[in-house]
């Protein structure tokens, strides 16, 4: 079900982030470049961007620019028509900037300095610093006209993007660091190391409920319908109710802790320090397949095509199976950096697939492409 097509070497040091951008991948890495390369071909680094002189924690793209945070305390805009070198960098941060997002024309940064800041995208100017936190802010989301950031102080708080005032609400709750946070409906939803899930109402910014079964510090937690996933370092994944907060399964397999997590239809894929990467069956949770000597802390699901990420290079894998018939699918990824300070993104990508068994892989891109409009 699972077969290698081919590796992409180039990166001298980890890849932390993969994202694709029209017919391209973009990796970066901790060797403080970032690559783009041709999936008709799967030419090596076409393209190698190089200005940033500290790790690279973050790349999105806007428009027909491509944007990277690095601990280098700078963001730096490239062009992706002639990827000229940074032709903006702005700087601000004191510290390693964790993450950045896109909200209209605005761009947010946050970072160890314990703040938030917000940048016009227009003229590159800096709009706001929000303050607040007592210490580093690992990652930020927005809900409407709100922006919500957690911190390693254990608490999350929520600030109003109109007249950016400071921390309009603080949840407080978790006893350690939270991992992430993610929205569903009206609620939002932060797992911890704490070993607990807790899920708020943002209507009123009550806590609802605690979610405990992990037996060891949550990574990370996605939706599914009106399911909950959620991994740990505890080796498992578990799948809870959403509508009565009850934990349905636990998924056992993996002997070491689960890296990454993402849905395709009724299928769920992980993988895991163990070298292995699972697929299991969401209708009854039964484990479908095991693939061994596969070590990737990262999966990226598109046009049949399943790319990780092992340390320094990327491998490509041929997932045509799974794509028998026209699908829509929402791929949903999720990287992780294995840092103390851990910042947690994710990717969102929505597309047709379509596979007929064809021979070459630049005849499967061609085919798909009139799919993807």
């Amino acid at each position: 079900m699972l077969s290698e097509i081919t590796t992409l070497k180039g990166h001298t040091y980890d890849i932390n982030n993969i994202i694709i951008y029209g017919d391209k991948l973009i990796s970066s890495s901790y060797d403080k470049t970032i690559k783009i390369w041709n999936l008709k071909d799967f030419s090596e680094g076409e393209v190698t961007l190089k200005g940033h002189t500290n790790w690279i924690s973050n790349i999105i793209t806007y428009g027909d620019k491509l944007i990277s945070s690095s601990y280098d305390k700078t963001i730096k805009i490239w062009n992706l028509k002639d990827h000229s070198e940074g032709e903006v960098s702005l700087k601000g941060h004191t510290r390693d900037i964790n993450n950045i997002i896109i909200y209209e024309d605005k761009l947010i940064s946050c970072s160890d300095d314990h703040t938030i800041k917000i940048w016009n995208l227009k003229n590159h100017s800096l709009e706001a610093t929000l303050k607040g936190h007592t210490g580093l802010v690992n990652n930020i989301i927005t809900y409407g006209d709100k922006l919500i950031s957690f911190s390693n102080d254990h608490t999350i708080k929520i600030w109003n993007l109109k007249d950016f005032s400071e921390g309009e609400v603080t949840l407080k709750g978790h006893t350690s660091w939270i991992s992430n946070i993610i929205t569903y409906g009206d609620k939002l939803i932060s797992s911890s190391y704490d070993k607990t899930i807790k899920i708020w109402n943002l209507k009123d910014n009550s806590l609802e409920a605690t979610l405990k079964g992990h037996t060891d510090s949550i990574s990370n937690i996605i939706t599914y319908g009106d399911k909950l996933i959620s991994y740990s370092w505890d080796k498992t994944i578990k799948i809870w109710n959403l509508k009565d907060h009850s934990l349905e399964t636990t998924l056992k397999g993996h002997t070491s802790n689960v890296n990454n997590i993402i849905t395709y239809k009724d299928k769920l894929i992980s993988c895991s320090n163990d070298e292995t990467i699972k697929i299991w069956s969401l209708k009854d949770y039964q484990l479908l397949y095991t693939f061994e000597s596969i070590y990737t802390q990262n999966l990226l699901l598109y046009r049949g095509l399943l790319y990780c990420h092992d340390n320094k290079d990327i491998k490509v894998l041929n997932f045509e199976p799974a794509f028998q018939d026209y699908q829509n699918a929402i791929i949903k990824i999720f990287d992780i950096i294995n840092k103390p300070k851990i910042s947690f993104r994710g990717q969102y990508y929505i597309g047709r697939f379509y596979s007929r068994g064809l021979k070459r892989v630049s005849d499967m891109f061609d085919k798909y492409d009139s799919y993807i409009q």
